[in-house]
């Protein structure tokens, strides 16, 4: 029997069918389209060998290949870098010119302020800069310095820290935590009337002038445009209570003053009990060192009296004692009156508040703040001092 003839398109293991695939591979490496196989007479069949003669193997088209693959990603892989290395120098100097940029208009800045600052140190401007503040009620002279040194203020927008400095307040604008105190609204507002009640804790003073610099009352108040402001009566540092606050220099003379008979009302905590003989002795009057004396013919003593006394309440302690709650109405107000008028009578007080002034009440203000008088309130207290001529 004649053996079979072999496909030379199969894909059995065998030495034809391998020749057959690698001439293929071979030829569509080269570009060619033929796909015809090849005879068997002229198959000498080589793993490596090339297809015909003067081609390369598929071997040497695949390292071919590849080389040039690696060439080609060389190439870009450099090119990345070098733009890279262009991108970084071209920030690098930009960021040099903005530095550079930066530093020199600081120091222009700086320069510019430094020759404006030298303008402010001129006698020949005007007046100092701290009794310019003064003036236009910022604070005493002191304390404007103290402000200055801070840093707290500024001159036609140049913060001014060093002293001495002369200003024109015509001319100049001048600034405390940032708020203009020469303008038409300060002015609108240092004509304005302005009338506060403050709830005065212990410990803090009336007065305005204290040379030991203990805490005021008028340092509880901040208002924009810091108008001066004085306080109606006083309260020693042990009292608390009510203290009204005015520039209204008419009405603040009215409330104080004995022939406009202004009431003020007070709450007293004392120890022990008072009898109603000794409330009755308070209202009838005692008669105490007169303090306020100011020239050798004055009286040495003056007579005090309590218009109302009421008490309120006795609390009963077996260990501290008792104590008794009193409220008391003063028609005219001597110095530390309600407490000489118990001494005398042999009363300690432990607390002392005022509570009222004429039909003005303490209410709506905690311990330590203040607020403004409404218009009724306001209208009640300018009723209170007409009735009296």
């Amino acid at each position: 029997m004649k053996p079979a003839s072999r496909d030379v398109n199969c894909r059995c293991p065998c030495p034809l069918s391998e020749a057959n695939r690698f001439h293929q591979l071979s030829e569509h490496m080269q570009g060619t389209k033929d796909t015809s196989v090849m005879p068997n007479e002229k198959n000498t069949f080589r793993r490596n060998a090339p297809a015909n003669k003067g081609e390369a193997s598929i071997v040497d088209l695949l390292k071919q290949g590849a080389a040039k693959e690696a060439d080609a990603k060389k190439k870009k892989a450099s090119k990345k870098v070098s733009k890279k290395k262009h991108a970084s120098s071209k920030s690098a100097s930009s960021g040099m010119k903005k530095k550079a940029s930066k530093s020199t208009s600081k120091s222009r800045k700086k320069a510019a302020a430094a020759r404006r600052v030298e303008d402010y140190t001129d006698s020949s401007r005007g007046i100092r800069l701290q009794k310019a503040m003064a003036e236009a009620g910022v604070a005493s002279r002191r304390d404007c310095e103290d402000l200055i040194t801070q840093g707290r203020v500024v001159v036609n927008g140049e913060k001014i820290t060093t002293l001495p400095a002369w200003v024109d307040p015509n001319k100049d604008r001048i600034e405390v935590f940032g708020e203009a105190i020469n303008t038409p609204k300060l002015k609108a507002t240092k004509a304005r009337k302005f009338y506060v009640m403050v709830n005065k804790p212990k410990g803090v003073i009336s007065t305005n002038d204290d040379p030991e610099g203990r805490r005021r009352v008028i340092d509880l108040v901040n208002i924009p445009g810091n108008p001066r402001l004085y306080p109606v009566g006083r309260l020693d540092a042990d009292s608390t209570g009510l203290i009204l606050l005015t520039n209204d220099g008419d009405i603040a003379n009215k409330l104080t003053h004995p022939r406009y008979e202004v009431v003020k009302h007070y709450q007293v905590k004392i120890k022990g009990r008072l009898t109603e003989e000794d409330a009755q002795r308070m209202k009838k009057g005692l008669f105490l060192a007169n303090t306020s004396a100011t020239s050798k013919n004055a009286p040495k003593s003056k007579k005090a009296s309590a218009l109302q006394v009421k008490i309120l309440g006795i609390e009963r302690d077996r260990f501290r004692g008792d104590r008794t709650t009193i409220a008391i109405t003063l028609k005219e107000g001597q110095n530390r009156e309600i407490r000489r008028l118990l001494a005398q009578l042999g009363y300690n007080v432990r607390k002392l508040k005022r509570v009222g002034i004429g039909p003005l009440r303490l209410k709506g203000v905690t311990a330590g703040s203040f607020r403004f008088l409404t218009a009724p309130e306001i209208a009640a207290l300018k009723k209170a001092t007409r009735s009296k001529k």
